[in-house]
């Protein structure tokens, strides 16, 4: 998955397969990435295909998927390194997007294509990949990791024929293929490069796992601050309010003391004009 000449071909197997089972999503490409108004070329289309997925073949989906699922992915292919006729990159290239397909639908620019893919194929889960790969390729990829290209071997000297040795009934039976070398150099490469793959994807999860632990911390650290500046704050209102319930009480006893002394001076001056009044009749 490495060789830019790979990648086309995966690419253009990826375009025949939209074309074939999701003719949508394949004309939605080509209307976000066509260079001319109104035209819907294949070349439109590869390079739609060329910008979304060349980054993800790159790194085989990491970084863009959920590690579950990269690791599903990731299952997938290496099952398949002994067997050169078994391929199964494009097929999940174009499950990813037709499991995108609603999302695309909304992008009217490549820009938005890419903001799109950053917020939502990480959402993208291993139910939906292995739904969409078994009912569109389970079939084609378990023939091709099941098929045996053999050969009959004979190994009689042709003077001896029609004097068959006791051992070569072992021949009659179909062998199993064998890998060139050049093709078990380039299958321990990619596993290598798989390995390699691997430790970084462990490494940047760590990392996500330690920053999301510290940053669970600061938060809950700042959650704590805030209730206590908020019981501080709630504390300090109960004693302002009594304060405020005991000068109200106060006024209302001067308030009412003053009001009764009030009433007992109109009283007293009523009383002494009354005596006045009939002392003068």
């Amino acid at each position: 998955v490495s060789s830019s000449s790979a990648h086309e071909d995966c690419l253009e197997e990826v375009a025949n397969l939209l074309d074939e089972k999701d003719k949508g999503v394949s004309d939605i490409i080509k209307n976000i990435y066509a260079q001319q108004a109104g035209n819907k070329l294949r070349e439109d289309l590869l390079r739609g295909l060329r910008s979304i997925l060349h980054p993800v073949i790159n790194t085989l989906f990491v970084g863009h998927l959920t590690m579950e699922t990269v690791l599903y992915i990731w299952d997938q292919y290496i099952i398949g390194l002994g067997q050169p006729s078994y391929n199964c990159i494009p097929a999940f290239c174009m499950a990813f997007i037709h499991l995108l397909r609603e999302h695309l639908q909304i992008c009217k620019t490549p820009g938005e294509v890419e903001v799109m893919l950053r917020s939502q194929a990480p959402a993208l889960t291993t139910q939906q990949f292995q739904k969409v790969i078994k009912q569109h390729f389970y079939t084609n990829l378990y023939k091709r990791l099941n098929k045996q290209d053999t050969e009959v071997v004979s190994l009689l000297d042709p003077t001896e024929v029609g004097f068959a040795q006791p051992w070569t009934h072992l021949f009659r039976k179909q062998l199993s293929y064998q890998i060139h070398p050049k093709e078990r150099r380039q299958a321990r490469r990619e596993e290598e490069q798989l390995q390699r793959l691997v430790q970084e994807t462990k490494r940047i999860h760590l990392e996500q796992k330690f920053s999301f632990e510290e940053k669970l911390q600061q938060e809950r650290h700042l959650r704590f601050e805030m209730q206590r500046k908020a019981e501080e704050q709630v504390s300090q209102l109960q004693v302002e309010m009594r304060q405020m319930m005991q000068q109200r009480q106060h006024f209302l006893d001067v308030y009412s003391l003053r009001r009764y002394v009030d009433q007992q001076l109109d009283l007293e001056s009523f009383t002494g004009n009354l005596c006045l009044i009939e002392s003068l009749h």
